[in-house]
């Protein structure tokens, strides 16, 4: 294919750390990225939304092996007589499979219809946007993320002959398309947290801030608490925003709130205009949910 178009960028496809670095060490001469995929799975609330901390572990262990790699790259340049130039960069990571899929498994069933269409909640909501802010934490080196899929089949669209609707992971992945900075911000956060036995400590509340071109700041908080609000003490350094502003927020009635033909608007994205930002303010942020706080300089 290279051959052919010189200026394509190719993907390998990761697995363990033992595979990517063997991969690397053939692939590295030619290929921009190595993938990582990860499917969560499991009804218990708690444990599904620290499986994030699995996701970020793959992405440690995959940026090993690719330092690895590097190192041998920068020690000796990769040459070759292959007929389009060679990759002399460091490898970026592709995260381009990951979703929750466990509840339908029925791909290969003939009598069934609509295979593998994974019912999602607003617990899969809040998941999804923990991914979006591990996905912005690493930003400098996952340099693409790809949800798997987007229409029907384990998808945050669904279509039918009665027309469509959205199921609750769309709308943390639109909002914050929509709306997050193309930069990423060092963000702090100290407060209550809980453990999971299979993934360990995680905080009640995920953080994550933005800032675009214009200045404009977009602080991203899932409270993942299943009952309690939160309130939370904002500091801000180098920056001191207006008073005025915006804030989104993803929520339902329950963690298991759910969108349908019937209901689609159970779970939803909601905005208001806020008073009360600054280099310090405090806001309380509602249990199960999703909240985008967007401020001008």
């Amino acid at each position: 294919m290279k051959w052919i178009d010189p200026s394509i960028r190719l993907i390998a496809c990761g697995a363990t750390p033992e595979w990517n670095t063997t991969v690397l060490g053939v692939l590295g001469p030619i290929v921009d990225f190595i993938s990582v995929h990860f499917y969560a799975a499991g009804d218990d609330y708690y444990d599904l939304l620290a499986s994030v901390n699995r996701a970020e572990e793959l992405l440690k262990l995959t940026d090993s092996a690719i330092e690895v790699w590097d190192a041998r790259r920068r020690a000796a340049r990769p040459v070759g007589n292959i007929g389009f130039p060679t990759v002399d960069k460091r490898v970026e990571i592709a995260f381009d499979e990951w979703n929750i899929w466990y509840r339908r498994r029925d791909g290969r069933d003939r009598a069934v219809s609509d295979k593998i269409e994974e019912p999602y909640n607003l617990r899969d909501a809040l998941w999804t946007a923990s991914m979006i802010h591990l996905f912005q934490r690493w930003g400098d080196k996952v340099t693409l993320a790809n949800l798997a899929q987007l229409v029907n089949v384990i998808a945050p669209i669904i279509t039918s002959g009665k027309g469509h609707y959205l199921q609750p992971t769309f709308f943390p992945l639109e909002l914050y398309r929509r709306e997050s900075g193309n930069r990423v911000l060092h963000a702090w956060s100290d407060g209550p947290a809980y453990t999971s036995r299979p993934f360990g400590k995680v905080s009640y509340l995920d953080v994550c801030a933005t800032k675009d071109d214009r200045g404009r700041l977009s602080i991203g908080v899932v409270n993942r608490d299943k009952e309690r609000t939160h309130r939370v003490d904002f500091e801000l350094a180098a920056i001191a925003p207006r008073s005025s502003g915006k804030i989104f927020t993803i929520d339902g009635p329950s963690v298991d709130s759910m969108n349908s033909f019937e209901k689609p608007d159970v779970v939803a994205v909601s905005s208001r205009e806020h008073n009360g930002f600054g280099a310090r303010f405090s806001y309380e942020f509602p249990a199960h949910s999703i909240s985008l706080l967007q401020m001008s300089p």
